[in-house]
C-alpha cells in the first residue's frame, strides 16, 4: 500500500500486505484481520471516521523519528468517539497512539515505547510489554512510566 488518503472504509483479511513508510489518511476507518503486515518504520496513521482495527496479525509500526508527523504512530481527532483496536499475536509498535475521546484496546503488544492518550485505555493480555529501558523520544519522557 501507498501514503496517502483512503476515502472508503479499508478492509483487509487474509492477506499478506505491506504498507510504504509515510502518512496514511482513512476517512472511513480500517480494519485489518488475519493478515501478514511486513514491518514499517517511519508510519503515522490518521483515522479521520469510522473504527480502526487492527486484528490478529503479525506486525510491526513504528512512528517516523523526523518531519511533522515526529513520534507520532496513529492520530485521531478529539471529535470522533470510534474505537481504535489493535492486537493479536506478534503485534509491535512504537510511538504515539492520540486518540483522546475513544476506547483504545491494546492487545499482545510489545512496543520500544509506547504513549497513548485516550478516553479509556485497556492494555490486555500477560504479552504487552514496554520494557523499563524504553526511551521515549518525547521531551521530558526518559523512561517507561504509566499515568492515568
Amino acid at each position: 500500500m501507498q501514503p496517502g488518503e483512503y476515502k472508503s472504509q479499508l478492509l483487509i483479511s487474509g492477506s499478506n500486505v505491506t504498507f510504504a513508510p509515510g502518512t496514511y489518511i482513512f476517512d472511513n476507518g480500517v480494519k485489518i484481520q488475519g493478515s501478514n503486515v511486513a514491518s514499517v518504520n517511519n508510519i503515522t496513521f490518521i483515522n479521520n471516521g469510522g473504527t480502526f482495527d487492527v486484528q490478529g496479525t503479525n506486525a510491526s509500526f513504528t512512528a517516523p523519528s523526523t518531519g511533522p508527523t515526529a513520534g507520532m504512530l496513529f492520530f485521531q481527532p478529539a471529535t470522533d468517539t470510534n474505537a481504535v483496536r489493535m492486537g493479536g499475536s506478534n503485534v509491535n509498535q512504537s510511538g504515539m497512539v492520540y486518540a483522546p475521546s475513544a476506547a483504545i484496546s491494546w492487545q499482545g503488544s510489545n512496543s520500544d515505547w509506547l504513549f497513548v492518550v485516550g478516553d479509556t485505555v485497556a492494555l490486555q493480555s500477560g504479552n504487552t510489554a514496554v520494557p523499563a529501558t524504553a526511551k521515549s523520544p518525547l521531551p521530558g519522557s526518559q523512561h517507561a512510566v504509566l499515568g492515568e
